[in-house]
């Protein structure tokens, strides 16, 4: 007996692969299967077959979560739908680890992964796993049935996560997780009844946890919490009564938590808090009087040479590069890019190495790649990637540190967003593919380090969104899909 499968053909030097070809007998049982035919031997001579029709290919991957040289993320594949998948950079490395449970929010928090996913019994869950295959599990059904509790975000802090959850009864507030059933509750119902408190952005200062929250009495304002419904708290009510402070960019370093707020007599300024009430205090008024220092874009904040460096307007320098040591005497102008009143608009910061990578401009250049080393003398314009006045919009939607080194993307206006690396020399900055081909974006996304590979999602304007890998260097052979179509 006989079957017959289509036939594709690949050349490659002096071999040909057949991936499909009319096979009788025993062989037809295994299904379509790789072989290799010799050209000079002829059509007749089948050469090997190596094995069963390939694993499945992770398609539209996003939501990645790095640890120990691999990534987890999710991806769908026709025959599992979306799935937690694992890569290290490799075909061989790349595989499902959970099937069909489309997970979101991926988070390690010590040795457990946590994530948001559903599946036909529960609805969506907070999930946990150890990163191994068939591990994966609910860890709580906090909304009983199939019924959503609808995570909307996932942050580790020690060896638990806090979580913003909503249902029917309580909408959306505050929980936390340590991965077991009775360690898994609403942390306090902020907002009471079906109000939300949409907390948000949590950030660890100190044993304390604190985010943002509001209510009908205070607006929204900073909290805390000590992981306890007892210890879930207002922290400071920062412009007093049911105005809203609205703080935003909450970043770690050390064990204070930097933020940006109005108290209502100084619009939004850079705040500092150890957790405490007596340690939450506005840093400076860069700005003066009611006019806010930071614009729409946000403070761009990021750790770098132990300080937090963020992007402020003080009215006579421009939107600059400032820094902060969490003290008003070290809260003070960093590097003023673009020479007096004018604003350089830096943006997109991303600290590799001892140096500060960041987007700006300047009288000469649109939006290029620059690096600072802390001082004026040592900040510079890497490489004007889209000559002239043009914007290369390098950083702007897509950057990972690599080491020294940053993967970004840009444009130089030959080709579209495309993924480039720099070492902060001209000549170290370079276009790593150009995946799409010409001017067409290859909308790459989700760049994440995995051990010296970067990994990222991209699409070719052919195949769709796919697992991408580089390593920072030039040529195909380093900056690749992990499966080539």
């Amino acid at each position: 007996m006989s079957r017959t499968w289509s036939m594709r053909l690949v050349t490659a030097a002096a071999t040909t692969v057949l991936t499909a070809l009319t096979l009788s007998g025993a062989v037809s049982a295994h299904g379509a299967q790789l072989v290799t035919l010799s050209p000079a031997e002829g059509p007749a001579a089948l050469s090997t077959a190596v094995g069963p029709a390939a694993d499945p290919v992770p398609q539209q991957p996003s939501s990645f979560a790095a640890r120990g040289g691999v990534a987890w993320f999710s991806a769908y594949d026709p025959t599992n739908g979306y799935s937690l998948w694992r890569s290290d950079g490799t075909q061989a490395g790349t595989s499902v680890v959970d099937a069909g449970i489309d997970p979101t929010y991926l988070t390690w928090a010590g040795a457990m992964l946590f994530f948001a996913a559903s599946d036909t019994t529960n609805g969506e869950e907070l999930w946990v796993s150890n990163g191994d295959p068939g591990n994966a599990h609910v860890i709580k059904d906090a909304v009983p049935g199939t019924a959503y509790q609808n995570i909307l975000s996932v942050t580790a802090s020690g060896n638990r996560v806090f979580f913003t959850a909503c249902d029917d009864t309580y909408s959306c507030e505050p929980w936390v997780s340590d991965g077991t059933p009775n360690g898994t509750f609403r942390l306090h119902d902020i907002a009471a009844g079906q109000a939300s408190s949409n907390p948000r952005e949590y950030a660890s200062a100190g044993s304390v946890t604190v985010f943002v929250a509001g209510d009908p009495g205070h607006g929204d304002e900073i909290w805390r919490t000590d992981g306890t419904p007892a210890g879930t708290k207002l922290l400071k009510d920062i412009d007093p009564g049911p105005v809203s402070a609205y703080p935003y960019d909450l970043v770690r370093l050390g064990g204070k938590v930097y933020f940006w707020a109005n108290d209502g007599i100084h619009s939004w300024e850079p705040w500092v808090t150890d957790g405490t009430r007596a340690g939450t205090r506005m840093l400076k008024d860069i700005a003066h009087g009611t006019v806010s220092s930071v614009d729409g874009d946000g403070s761009n904040a990021v750790v770098y040479q132990n300080r937090v460096w963020f992007v402020a307007d003080d009215g006579t320098h421009g939107n600059e590069l400032w820094r902060t040591d969490g003290t008003p005497a070290g809260t003070k102008l960093g590097v003023d890019v673009y020479a007096g009143a004018h604003s350089a608009n830096p943006y997109s910061l991303v600290a590799a190495g001892n140096r500060l990578f960041f987007s700006a401009r300047d009288k000469h250049h649109g939006y290029e790649p620059w690096i600072t080393d802390g001082s004026r003398a040592g900040t510079r314009l890497i490489k004007d990637i889209a000559p002239g006045g043009a914007d290369s919009d390098a950083l702007n939607n897509e950057a990972a540190a690599l080491g020294s080194t940053v993967v970004f993307t840009a444009t130089d206006l030959a080709h579209g967003l495309e993924p480039w690396a720099s070492d902060g020399s001209p000549s170290g900055t370079f276009l790593l593919s150009d995946i799409a081909p010409g001017s067409q974006d290859s909308d790459v996304r989700y760049m994440t380090t995995v051990g010296s590979l970067v990994l990222f999602s991209a699409d070719d304007g052919t195949d769709g969104a796919q697992l991408w890998v580089t390593d920072g260097h030039a040529g195909s052979a380093h900056t690749h899909a992990v499966f080539s179509p």
